[in-house]
């Protein structure tokens, strides 16, 4: 009996509970589904009139079917679309947002009727799709403040954490719901879209593939982290400036934890106005390691040799560099973030390949603008920067000269070199302090050890440099093919021992000395148009030039000569010729040519 009774009033309570639900059910959910969608048009809109607040613009916002649990606490809503419009459908600008589908659980509705808070569960937005349409008809005027003498250096562009939570979340979230907590938010292929409709819109181009996931949102509450873990991923990125600049990103992605934040990007190349294209691969900045590391990287023309060179048509250079396992340490980050500075205690090379091409083809010209010399380089940088160490564990440099008359170039090479390079910066206080010295080693020809000291004032206005070094014995010949087409000189026999050299440069007057020994030392003339020793000229001016003019030998004794470097440099001398040509003066000088 006691057991019936129990079960009865069980029953009784049960069913009216029930009805309490139903009750609740019939009174409630239609206007809880009134209040989540007036609340979110209106969110809608005051979310975007605020972002465009500087603006003049008219906003519709529609919202599909709208879907809610009362039971499950579960909401859907079809679609949402944004429509931001700024001017006529000739000028202004369009913002078109195109949401398909929202899903949101642990929706309370008791906290959408009667709370200041709210908390949900996991908010779920598939493929939504953004468009930003400038249809700017300002012809003629440029819309880029690309600045033609800075495009060399570009401070690269590292996202600040805190603008990227704050532009990306925080100013996103309702602003007046507070204490508000969201389990988390989940966006999936999203898609950006910007494009200008005249040409000289400031850059065309799309984000594609774009993912968030953010965890624990936490506004309002005392204490504790207002997000707990964030997640941005965008497959592909691509942007097209007005002025040349063409960005390619493949693999991006943005992580902030409790314990590190990074930022990743998978493949990223660009295109800059002067037809350079850098390109690097396995990008990955440690904001509390406070590094960046490059698993690889290139610099080269966008064109190919003939083409780079005939778009010029004067005396020039053409540089190439890659490498791999690049690594900047103990960077300032906030001062990076801000675009401000690039200050690095040390930055660390695994390999890098250096190659120039000079191209000797055309005269002289006065009207070709000299190369820029390294102090000149400095001061064109348009932020501050400070570089404690440079260092280059294994580097091979090759050095080709493009000469009328041969289909080959004259090449040297150095290989298996290390160097260090210290005393990076464009501080004048710092420059007056210390200037640039570069200390390397290296393999010259795979034949001989070589190695050199140079140093370089940066706080001048000529170019300055201090040269001293020296080189191992080795077989003299493995530089015919240089001289051959360089000097129209051949070389047929002859052996090196050490060699060693001092000079400097101050403008385009180099002085220094060269003493090298060699012995059985024969030259060759050759036909400056052939390459070749074919005539009976040659002939004769070769053994002539052996037996009355070229010191054969120079060997320790009373005939050994130490070389005069006494050279003016030509007006269009790139860095590395300051460094070749007056060796080959002192040389000459030894050598008697």
């Amino acid at each position: 009996m006691n057991l019936r009774r129990i079960g009865n009033v069980v029953a009784v309570i049960a069913i009216l509970v029930a009805m309490g639900f139903g009750i609740a059910y019939l009174l409630l959910n239609d206007k809880v589904q009134d209040t989540i969608e007036r609340s979110v048009a209106a969110y809608l809109k005051d979310r975007v009139e605020h972002d465009m607040q500087d603006l003049d613009s008219t906003i519709s916002v529609g919202i599909g079917a709208l879907r809610y649990g009362f039971f499950t606490q579960h909401l859907e809503i079809d679609s949402i679309t944004i429509l931001d419009l700024d001017g006529d459908t000739v000028t202004g600008r369009m913002m078109h947002i195109v949401i398909p589908s929202v899903t949101c659980t642990g929706v309370a509705w008791w906290d959408v009727l009667f709370g200041d808070g709210l908390s949900l569960g996991t908010i779920t937005i598939d493929s939504p799709v953004v468009t930003y349409i400038n249809r700017t008809l300002e012809i003629g005027k440029r819309t880029s403040t690309h600045d033609d003498d800075t495009t060399r250096f570009r401070l690269p562009s590292l996202p600040n954490v805190d603008s990227v939570l704050q532009v990306l979340m925080i100013r996103h979230l309702p602003l007046k719901v507070r204490p508000l907590n969201i389990a988390g938010i989940r966006i999936s292929d999203a898609t950006f879209y910007n494009r200008g409709r005249d040409s000289l819109a400031s850059y065309d181009g799309s984000f594609m593939g774009i993912s968030l996931d953010v965890e624990d949102i936490s506004m309002g509450t005392v204490g504790g982290r207002p997000i707990g873990h964030f997640m941005l991923e965008v497959d592909s990125i691509q942007r097209v400036y007005a002025d040349g600049r063409f960005i390619r990103a493949q693999g991006m992605r943005f992580d902030i934890g409790e314990q590190d934040t990074s930022f990743v990007v998978d493949t990223v190349s660009y295109d800059s106005p002067v037809g350079n294209r850098y390109y690097a691969d396995g990008v990955r900045f440690s904001y509390p390691g406070r590094s960046i590391a490059i698993d690889s990287f290139r610099l080269r023309p966008g064109k190919s040799d003939a083409d780079f060179f005939a778009a010029r048509n004067v005396r020039t250079d053409r540089f190439e560099v890659a490498g791999s396992h690049l690594k900047f340490t103990e960077i300032d980050i906030p001062a990076l973030s801000r675009g401000e500075q690039l200050h690095v205690r040390k930055i660390a090379v695994g390999r890098l390949d250096l190659d120039i091409l000079s191209n000797k083809v055309p005269p002289p010209s006065r009207r070709a603008k000299p190369p820029l010399m390294p102090y000149q380089l400095m001061r064109s940088v348009p932020f501050s920067m400070n570089i404690d160490t440079i260092q280059l564990k294994h580097a091979s440099i090759t050095y080709s000269e493009k000469h009328p008359n041969s289909f080959r170039y004259a090449t040297l090479f150095w290989s298996g070199t290390r160097a260090t390079i210290s005393g990076i910066s464009n501080d004048p206080a710092r420059q007056r302090r210390q200037p640039v010295v570069v200390d390397a080693s290296g393999q010259f020809m795979n034949r001989a050890r070589m190695w050199l000291t140079c140093t370089m004032p940066m706080n001048v206005d000529r170019h300055e440099l201090d040269a001293v070094g020296g080189m191992h014995g080795m077989d003299a010949t493995v530089l015919a093919g240089f001289l051959t087409i360089a000097e129209n000189i051949g070389l047929q026999s002859g052996r090196t021992g050490e060699a060693r050299f001092r000079f400097s440069v101050r403008g385009r007057a180099s002085r220094g000395t060269v003493d090298v020994e060699y012995h059985d030392l024969k030259l060759q003339m050759v036909d400056k148009k052939t390459k070749k020793s074919t005539g009976l000229f040659d002939k004769v001016a070769s053994w002539l030039a052996n037996w009355l003019v070229i010191r054969n030998d120079n060997v320790p004794g009373d005939r050994y000569k130490t070389g005069v470097i006494d050279y003016t440099l030509p007006r269009d001398a790139a860095i590395m010729q300051t460094l070749w040509f007056p060796l080959r003066d002192g040389l000459g000088d030894v050598i008697g040519f």
